[in-house]
């Protein structure tokens, strides 16, 4: 009977421990940043494409150009119109999965690409 006792506390133990973790993590998803993160050079600048291009991989081409986009609203659109007028490869790399409408657009986008053959 004592083992069984044992288990007992074992399991309310990691299940309030489970809860103070959880709620410790709840309160700090609320708070604001100690301190604002300032960025070290321009997104226009000689500095950013060096360091865009050794993080991603590809290097940036003379003669390519680089806009900045914000939120999705902006960024989406512009993706979506990339990937339709593409007439012999995509080359694609996001770090963001989407669910709904917009996954859907962007499955019948590439789809309908791959059926061109591109």
């Amino acid at each position: 009977m004592k083992l069984n006792n044992s288990w007992g506390r074992i399991f309310a133990l990691a299940t309030a421990g489970g809860f103070l973790l959880f709620d410790g993590c709840a309160l700090k998803m609320g708070k604001q940043p100690r301190q604002e993160i300032v960025p070290l050079y321009s997104t226009h600048s000689a500095e950013f494409r060096q360091a865009a291009g050794s993080l991603l991989g590809p290097n940036f081409i003379p003669g390519n150009n680089i806009t900045t986009l914000v939120n999705g609203n902006q960024i989406f659109p512009a993706m979506l119109g990339a990937i339709q007028s593409a007439k012999y490869s995509i080359n694609f790399e996001t770090y963001t999965f989407w669910d709904g409408e917009i996954a859907r657009r962007f499955t019948e986008a590439l789809a309908e690409r791959a059926q061109a053959g591109v």
